[in-house]
């Protein structure tokens, strides 16, 4: 990964949801965004785990995750990404419908970049992926918890 003194250079997205509408949400806001990268996107945690962990895969610029998936959850990830030095320095940022505090508290405990509750409108996801893109790399992998979750 690539990264100027302020701002990352984003060359790929890994998205994981279930969720195919949620899915081709982001592929359509990322569109939008002119974001010429590459987009993987998988549709479980296992299936996200198998893609980081196969050699031939292209470490990505910063991984979006849903909290609940199949087989493994946007948590459990979580907890596995940050175990793995290789992802270190990795953004990882929570997209979800999930709103409970809890899960919010524990996203953020357990590491997490950010926390987005997923939006109804594209407009407002659109808004908030654009900030998480536009973020500082060191404020971005730094969260504080009054700026953590994103509305």
């Amino acid at each position: 990964m690539i990264y100027n003194s302020k701002h990352p250079v984003i060359t790929s997205i890994l998205y994981a949801d279930d969720d195919e509408d949620d899915c081709q949400h982001l592929r359509e806001v990322l569109s939008e965004l002119n974001f010429n990268g590459r987009v993987s996107i998988v549709n479980d945690g296992k299936e996200m785990l198998e893609k980081i962990n196969d050699e031939r895969f292209e470490m990505p610029s910063i991984i979006f995750l849903d909290v609940l998936m199949p087989f493994l959850s946007g948590v459990e990830c979580l907890e596995i990404i940050r175990k793995d030095k290789r992802y270190n320095d990795v953004p990882v940022i929570m997209l979800t419908s999930i709103a409970r505090p809890a899960t919010i508290v524990l996203c953020f405990d357990k590491k997490a970049s950010r926390y987005i509750v997923k939006p109804k409108s594209i407009n407002k996801l659109k808004k908030l992926v654009h900030r998480v893109m536009q973020m500082e790399y060191k404020e971005l992998v730094n969260p504080e918890k009054n700026n953590f979750l994103l509305v």
